[in-house]
């Protein structure tokens, strides 16, 4: 079995199967985290969110993976989160 593309220490996770009723699934944040404007650590942050949090997958670039609820709200490194069951 394949380790989670959004497993801890991944650098740059494989892009997920798009499903046009869902988005790329969701994720789970596995500790409070910072979503930023694009990706990158040099973005600023625009929203932070809490530990367990479930949200939407809009979108990949790299380890970068960008989030929201019914819209995307920016980015979150794939290192704090992982796929939601």
């Amino acid at each position: 079995m394949a380790p989670s593309p959004y497993s801890v220490g991944r650098a740059a996770p494989p892009s997920p199967q798009r499903d046009e009723a869902d988005g790329y699934g969701r994720v789970v944040t596995r500790q409070p985290a910072n979503i930023r404007g694009w990706p990158g650590m040099a973005s600023p942050v625009v929203r932070v969110t809490s530990s367990g949090m479930v949200l939407r997958v809009f979108a990949q670039q790299g380890a970068w993976v960008q989030v929201g609820d019914s819209v995307p709200w920016g980015w979150v490194h794939a290192a704090v989160v992982e796929r939601s069951p």
